[in-house]
């Protein structure tokens, strides 16, 4: 009995003296919002091999907290019932990779309260040992803002001022031309507010040198910026005295136009009745078949009042030679107004296929009442444009129910600019999925989407027969987590997707990989897709290229404008393209940091004959 307590004495000295816990070596940056890896391993002190730690157990806690508990795995299952309350739901190991001494913990939608250190614990029966890893967390605030506060006209010099807000820790804030230049500054005026910065620089700029100006701050790898252009310093330069005379004069002959105009006051009112009439005759409803109601004419009109005559004259003009099509963008419509387009759109002579209320303020009353229209079985719209309309997540269920409707004759919606949010397109969803659905073409830009939202219209592209074919997701903070759920509905078979538009959604070369192995899809519909103002990098070129160089990727057009790509990912581009007789007709390269040898490159490829690239920016 006494040999086998000292042989097992002496094994967990042994095992002791030749397994440690390993962690990155330096701290571990992440941005609020979103997921992050906190590196830790087993192995072999004598050698580099892993050690597996499955039967191990794993504890995380805070040291800074007092060792308050962040994760445990222990017995081959997680025990979180002591966890902080801050970390529920959010906290894993990754159990199939225990085995390569992987106890690595995920940490999902990154909080301000996330940042300090990290004890990753590792007991075993024969040893123990630990490491600790301090996590930093990086805020990306608003988009800077640039201003022009004055001009001196002693020293002839326009005084420019540069601001960013809610960024921490307090990023860079540079002033570049238009030639990324650059350009001389003075100290930055910091202000610290609840652990985040807002920083504002000033700037000169001599009335001889005037050019587009970017405002730009950078923390890390992240950038943001914003431009001003030429014409705002010119409308703040003083006026030559015969300028001043001649706008005098010119203003005085408006005076006497606008007093003479007032005297034919009441043959315009005339004019403006029977032009309304014709309007109505335009919009496909005979004036027999108008309520009898005289506010409903009385609405139009006052609103028709405000439109200028001569953009009112055209206006009236392209309705009576083309009847398929009415443009009635930012014009103030009541929900009277709108009656009237339903009976439009619901009356039997109606030959609207296009309407374009973008811009009006749509409240659910309204939005109900355009649906009476659309859902009559003579309406015969098949592109409605809904974009900066105040929309809301209610009134996205009163749309959905058109698009699942038998008799529906919808084919293009564009509601980009509306705050939707997740809930909202998780309602459009449910008509998106519908049997009787055909619409092709669905405008989701800027409409404070995330993640979740990929998942819904992930499914939307699952579903056979899926009519969908072109989708605008751009300027929505999709990030690398939201791509990759949208990729398990591109790699669906029924998925017929065409275009794509994933421009400024906060990607960086993760979404990379996950957009090449939907590329590389037998029969893969893609044809277009812009991933412009994303931080890929080269690294992220090399990921998409493995798509390209499939022989199933059809790819015609391709959008990188930019995504911080240098000559190494160009010349990646080139390898693929002349590796596999690509399909690709079109590459948008634009503001990326290429040099000769990139560009030479491309433009070779492109005079090449033997490809299919024509269009090189």
């Amino acid at each position: 009995m006494k040999t086998v307590w000292v042989l097992t004495l002496v094994l967990h000295c042994a095992l002791s003296e030749n397994s440690e816990v390993v962690d990155p070596g330096s701290p571990v940056v992440a941005v609020a919002g979103s997921d992050v890896v906190l590196p830790c391993s087993v192995r072999r002190s004598a050698g580099q091999s892993s050690l597996s730690a499955v039967d191990m157990n794993i504890n995380w806690t805070r040291p800074d907290l007092g060792d308050a508990l962040v994760h445990l795995y222990a017995n081959h299952r997680d025990v979180n019932t002591r966890q902080i309350p801050q970390y529920r739901g959010r906290t894993a190991v990754f159990t199939e990779e225990l085995q390569n001494g992987n106890v690595s913990l995920r940490l999902t939608d990154i909080k301000l309260l996330d940042e300090g250190d990290y004890k990753c614990r590792v007991d075993s029966k024969f040893w123990k040992d630990e490491v600790t890893i301090n996590l930093r967390v990086e805020v990306i605030g608003e988009r800077p803002v640039i201003s022009v506060e004055k001009y001196d006209s002693n020293s002839e010099q326009f005084s420019l001022l540069c601001e960013s807000k809610g960024w921490r820790p307090q990023p860079d804030l540079q002033l570049l031309n238009s030639k990324g230049e650059n350009q001389t500054a003075g100290d930055p005026e910091i202000q610290r507010r609840a652990d985040l910065f807002n920083v504002k620089r000033r700037f000169t700029v001599h009335k001889n040198h005037i050019d587009t100006f970017y405002c730009r701050a950078t923390l890390g790898e992240h950038k943001e910026e914003k431009e001003i252009k030429p014409i705002v310093f010119y409308d703040l330069l003083p006026m030559p005295t015969g300028a001043k005379v001649a706008i005098g004069f010119a203003v005085a002959v408006i005076i006497v136009l606008i007093l003479a105009g007032i005297v034919y006051f009441k043959y315009k009112e005339r004019k403006e009745k029977e032009e309304l009439k014709r309007v109505m005759r335009a919009l496909g409803t005979p004036e027999e078949e108008q309520p009898d109601d005289s506010s409903v004419m009385t609405t139009l009109l006052n609103h028709l009042r405000n439109v200028p005559l001569l953009i009112l004259r055209k206006r009236l003009r392209r309705l009576l030679k083309s009847r398929s099509g009415v443009v009635l963008c930012g014009k103030g419509l009541t929900e009277k107004s709108f009656a009237v387009l339903a009976s439009a759109l619901s009356s039997q002579n109606s030959k609207l296929t296009e309407l374009d209320l973008s811009q009006n303020t749509l409240r659910n009353s309204e939005v109900k009442k355009l649906c009476e229209g659309l859902r009559s079985p003579n309406c015969k719209l098949q592109k409605l444009s809904l974009i900066d309309c105040s929309f809301t997540k209610e009134t996205c269920a009163d749309l959905a129910s058109i698009l699942s409707l038998k008799n529906s004759t919808l084919r293009e919606l564009d509601l980009s600019k509306n705050d939707l949010w997740n809930s909202g397109v998780k309602e459009l969803s449910e008509g998106l999925k519908s049997p009787d659905c055909k619409l092709e073409r669905l405008g989701l830009s800027e409409c404070r989407l995330t993640e979740e939202s990929c998942a819904d219209l992930a499914s939307v592209l699952m579903v056979k027969n899926s009519p969908l074919r072109k989708l605008d997701l751009s300027e929505n903070k999709l990030q690398d987590s939201g791509v990759k759920k949208l990729c398990d509905g591109l790699r669906s078979e029924n998925c017929k997707l065409e275009t794509l538009n994933l421009s400024d959604c906060r990607l960086t070369e993760e979404s990379c990989a996950d957009l090449a192995s939907a590329l590389m899809v037998k029969n893969s519909p893609l044809r277009k897709l812009d991933l412009s103002y994303n931080t890929l990098r080269d690294s992220g070129v090399k990921e998409l290229c493995d798509g390209l160089r499939s022989e199933n990727c059809k790819l015609e057009t391709l959008k990188l404008s930019s995504c911080s790509i240098t000559d190494e990912g160009c010349a990646e581009l080139v390898t693929a393209l002349r590796s596999n007789p690509s399909y690709l007709t079109e590459l948008d390269l634009d503001m990326n940091p290429l040099g000769a040898s990139g560009v030479e490159q491309l433009i070779e490829l492109k005079d090449n004959p033997g490809y299919k690239l024509k269009k090189l920016r």
